[in-house]
């Protein structure tokens, strides 16, 4: 897969060319807050495939995970504000990079073929959002 993707305001944009080791979402507090949303839509790609536009004016910020305690690392754009990628200090992800979708500059095509494949953080699922139907269901990490 080769995919492409920028922030808000345009400053910031990436590429990548590997195939999804898995696309989810989490409902986890971490990407609540990182997204202001309900859940992020991310897709794990080995994180070697991820290359920045050198020009990019990205931030990164470190913060533990609220339940995991591990480090996580987000990749903003220095100017919007918009999270793109995050990457996780813990065996569970070790060498991916979760690449945030809605960054994606052309995510619909792509979305309209696949179906996510795991819902994670299941405990802080809104109510009223049922599961994904066919996804497997993780009370946190897989």
């Amino acid at each position: 897969m080769h995919g492409k993707g920028s922030c808000l305001c345009g400053q910031s944009s990436y590429t990548f060319d590997a195939e999804p080791t898995l696309y989810g979402l989490c409902h986890c507090i971490h990407c609540r807050k990182t997204t202001s949303s309900l859940h992020s839509t991310a897709l794990f790609l080995p994180a070697s495939s991820m290359k920045y536009d050198p020009s990019a004016p990205v931030k990164q910020v470190t913060v533990n995970h609220p339940e995991g305690g591990f480090p996580i690392t987000t990749t903003f754009c220095g100017n919007c504000g918009s999270a793109m990628s995050k990457v996780a200090d813990t065996d569970n992800f070790k060498g991916s990079e979760i690449v945030l979708l809605g960054c994606l500059d052309e995510p619909k095509g792509w979305m309209e073929e696949n179906k996510p494949q795991a819902e994670m953080w299941t405990k802080h699922r809104a109510d009223w959002r049922g599961n994904v139907e066919g996804a497997a269901q993780n009370v946190g990490f897989p």
